[in-house]
C-alpha cells in the first residue's frame, strides 16, 4: 500500500504488521495459552479487516483497496500462524489432559 502514499490503513496495518513480528518472542518462549489465545484472536480479526478493506464499503469510501502478491503472501503467513498456534494449543492440552485424570485419583 506504500505506493499509493500513505494513508490510515496504511498506517494502521503496517504498525499491527510489526506487532505480530514481536509476537513471536511469547510463542517461541511459551508464555501460555492466554497470550496464545490473544495472538490468534488479533490474527483473525486482522484478517478479516485485510477481507473488509479488500470490498468496496463506506470504510474504504466505496473503493476497494488494492490486492497484490505481497499481501497475499502476507495473510497466507498469518493462516500459517493461526493453523500452528491452534496445533500448540490442541497439543498442550492433550499434554495436560493426563495430569488432571491423574490429580482427580
Amino acid at each position: 500500500m506504500l505506493d499509493s502514499g500513505i494513508n490510515n490503513f496504511t498506517i494502521f496495518f503496517l504498525v499491527a504488521g510489526l506487532l505480530q513480528l514481536f509476537w513471536v518472542i511469547p510463542m517461541i518462549r511459551r508464555w501460555g495459552r492466554p497470550l496464545y489465545y490473544i495472538g490468534l484472536g488479533g490474527t483473525i480479526v486482522l484478517i478479516i479487516m485485510w477481507v473488509m478493506t479488500r470490498v468496496p464499503n463506506p470504510i474504504t469510501k466505496g473503493r476497494a483497496l488494492p490486492i497484490n502478491s505481497i499481501s497475499i503472501v502476507t495473510e497466507l503467513f498469518k493462516i500459517a500462524f493461526i493453523i500452528i498456534t491452534a496445533l500448540i494449543i490442541s497439543k498442550e492440552r492433550s499434554k495436560r489432559t493426563p495430569e488432571i485424570k491423574q490429580d482427580l485419583r
